[in-house]
């Protein structure tokens, strides 16, 4: 009964250790082909703009905004905000 279970453990290890070798192999194959790349797209179009964060007013569209806070919130008759509401749910 013994043989079984180290012939078991010995099966699991090698298993283990191909398939390691095998994601090794692929990641490594993947990562450093270059078959896909195109050799004329080597410069980057940057629309004139050196600044990424600056709006570029001619083709700037805001889609929204995020920010913190309530979307509608009750307010009173001198426009501050009401305790809010718990409807215990």
């Amino acid at each position: 009964m013994e043989n079984t279970k180290e012939e078991y453990m010995v099966k699991k290890i090698l298993l283990l250790r191909y398939g390691l070798l095998l994601i090794v192999f692929i990641v490594l194959t993947a990562g450093c082909s270059n078959q896909h790349r195109d050799k004329n797209d080597t410069e980057i179009d940057s629309n004139g703009n050196d600044n990424p964060f600056e709006v570029d007013e001619e083709e700037t569209i805001i889609l929204g905004n995020l920010g913190h806070g309530f979307a509608n919130p009750e307010v009173d008759e001198n426009g501050e905000m009401l305790p809010l509401h718990y409807d215990g749910g």
